[in-house]
């Protein structure tokens, strides 16, 4: 219930901001959803919020360099607990840590790619 309520709040703000032909919201997934945008071009800017505490980040951000999804010089946006950082070491020589925004339990971790 509270997924559909979030997509469809998301699907207002595409729609609010006019960016309908620039974005499309898929609500599956993540690993599927991600799978099924290889090939299909690049990403200037990818937002990522895995759920918490199950060891999905690192998972996930495989999975979106192995589909070649971000472009060149791309900004990662990927919203984490404070206890599961990403691990940036395995990801040497295609991302690197740009800033990181911390709000209690919460960190915002935004990775410049190569």
């Amino acid at each position: 219930e509270s997924g559909k309520k979030a997509a469809a709040c998301i699907q207002d703000n595409i729609n609010f901001t006019q960016f309908n032909d620039q974005c499309r919201l898929m609500q599956m997934d993540v690993m599927a959803a991600i799978r099924s945008l290889e090939g299909k071009g690049t990403f200037q800017i990818i937002f990522m919020d895995p759920p918490y505490r199950k060891g999905y980040i690192n998972e996930v951000l495989q999975e979106v360099f192995d589909c070649d999804l971000p472009a060149e010089e791309a900004i990662i946006i990927a919203e984490h607990s404070v206890s599961e950082p990403p691990d940036l070491s395995l990801f040497q020589g295609k991302c690197q840590l740009w800033k990181e925004k911390k709000v209690g339990a919460i960190v915002v971790s935004y990775l410049q790619c190569r």
